[in-house]
């Protein structure tokens, strides 16, 4: 068991980025309705499945991809309001703050989802133990 402080301090960081990312949630949620709310959530599988390509170096298989371009495809358009005959002030449904923040959100949980299995998989200690330091 890995008991040294340089070792413990990483498990410090997804902690720090989950709180940061707690914050961002209630922030967006000022700007969206929640039904937007949890649409904008499901980026959180785009950038978790992009940040593990280039963090982690994980292969990804091309029905993988596929999914996760129509899961960010069906995302965009599903928040894009059709305006019929009427015109349109804008082209979509919330301000513009609530979907930076929405990404934002999403792509801080795929930050700290992925530096989180990169101190599993680079620490050798049983998983246990990462557990009781990632839950301290």
């Amino acid at each position: 068991m890995t008991k040294e402080w340089k070792s413990v301090r990483l498990y410090l960081v997804p902690s720090v980025i989950y709180l940061i990312h707690n914050n961002v949630q209630f922030a967006t949620l000022t700007y969206v309705d929640p039904s937007t709310y949890q649409i904008l959530g499901n980026l959180k599988i785009v950038t978790t499945g992009i940040l593990f390509r280039l963090v982690l170096k994980r292969k990804l298989s091309n029905l993988q991809w596929m999914a996760i371009i129509l899961l960010a495809v069906g995302t965009t358009t599903s928040q894009v309001k059709g305006c019929g005959d009427a015109p349109c002030d804008s082209v979509f449904s919330a301000p513009f703050q609530g979907y930076m923040l929405g990404i934002l959100s999403a792509c801080l949980s795929a930050l700290a989802g992925v530096y989180t299995e990169y101190l599993m998989k680079k620490n050798s200690d049983s998983l246990y133990w990462q557990n009781v330091q990632l839950y301290t």
